[in-house]
């Protein structure tokens, strides 16, 4: 390094701890028996498929930086993959449900057409700290209502590795 200053000794500096960038904590789950890891994209953590489920149905897990577009944008992108108009933010958070896991306080949101498409949505929006999780399941309307208490289980049971 240099300086403008003509020093013989060099100077030393301290950070604040709170400005000194630390590895989050690892995330970690609980995966049903019935469901099988297969393989996914690069967007996502993990995909899973329901194993004992008559129709298709996937399950996955993705983090991104920040808050990913928030809670609007991200639900309405899952909205019109079927074919649904978009809500504004109030509606989306009265329709949403709020639960708690170990980590925080996560929505859970149900996203379904009754009247064109066959497939629905249930979507889990986790914030974290510097990130955001996201756990869409993607089934057909048949089943999604069946798979709706298990997804809620998966989604409770997030939680940090040390914890």
């Amino acid at each position: 390094m240099s300086s403008c200053e003509d020093v013989s000794s060099p100077r030393v500096y301290k950070l604040k701890k709170n400005l000194v960038q630390k590895d989050s904590p690892a995330v970690v789950w609980s995966v049903p028996n019935d469901w099988e890891e297969i393989a996914g994209n690069t967007f996502s953590l993990a995909v899973y498929k329901i194993l004992n489920v008559k129709d298709y149905s996937e399950i996955s897990v993705s983090k991104f930086p920040g808050d990913a577009g928030g809670i609007e944008s991200n639900v309405n992108r899952w909205r019109r993959q079927v074919e649904l108009s978009p809500l504004k933010l109030d509606q989306i958070i009265s329709e949403s449900i709020t639960k708690i896991n170990p980590i925080g306080t996560y929505s859970l949101h149900k996203i379904i057409n009754n009247e064109k498409i066959q497939i629905a949505f249930l979507c889990m929006i986790l914030p974290l700290d510097d990130s955001t999780i996201f756990v869409k399941l993607k089934a057909t309307k048949n089943e999604i209502n069946n798979l709706e208490q298990s997804f809620i289980e998966f989604c409770s049971s997030f939680r940090f590795e040390n914890d």
